[in-house]
């Protein structure tokens, strides 16, 4: 794992346009913490629901607390049916601390909508970060996915996608944020 984390780090401190692949959800986590941490400006995440596999780790809670606490945009877009199945999940706190000191920079919504690779059966869900970062999860079960820190092209084409279901009129926010007091969530 070690050696797993020094590259993916060098290729995200490199902005190498270099192919990355990883698997489980222990590279996922590691992969979606180097992308908060080096993203300067804008998250896109089209997930399922959560599961706390991946966002639980602290890979993954300290990357995303950093980027927001650096002013980041953060715009998540969750499948409907995933939210419905459980109680929000835990990074859910974090996100809605940061949703309440600044609702135009962290925004969520929820959709009907399942995402496949053309000419597979299978749903994917994917990061992109500041026009140019991605990860894509090929296999949701088990967290495979292809990634690159600097690929302008292929993270074109996953905002349009991210930005059509977003904008799209079947997205609807989640009312998971109240008027409560914003209280930072221990990591």
């Amino acid at each position: 794992m070690e050696q797993y984390k020094a590259y993916i780090h060098e290729l995200a401190k490199a902005g190498k346009d270099t192919v990355f692949f990883n698997s489980g959800q222990h590279h996922a986590s590691l992969v979606m913490g180097t992308i908060f941490n080096y993203a300067k400006n804008d998250v896109r995440i089209y997930a399922g629901g959560f599961s706390g596999h991946v966002s639980d780790t602290i890979d993954y809670k300290q990357g995303l607390e950093k980027f927001l606490r650096g002013g980041g945009n953060l715009k998540v877009l969750l499948q409907e049916s995933k939210l419905e199945e459980k109680t929000p999940p835990k990074i859910f706190e974090l996100i809605k601390y940061y949703h309440l000191l600044n609702p135009d920079k962290v925004q969520v919504k929820k959709h009907p909508f399942k995402v496949r690779k053309p000419g597979l059966e299978d749903e994917i869900h994917f990061t992109v970060a500041d026009g140019k970062m991605f990860r894509v999860e090929d296999n949701i079960e088990t967290f495979t996915a292809v990634g690159n820190f600097n690929s302008p092209t292929e993270s074109q084409i996953l905002e349009t996608l991210f930005d059509k279901m977003y904008n799209s009129e079947e997205a609807k926010p989640v009312h998971f944020f109240s008027d409560e007091k914003a209280v930072l969530p221990q990591l």
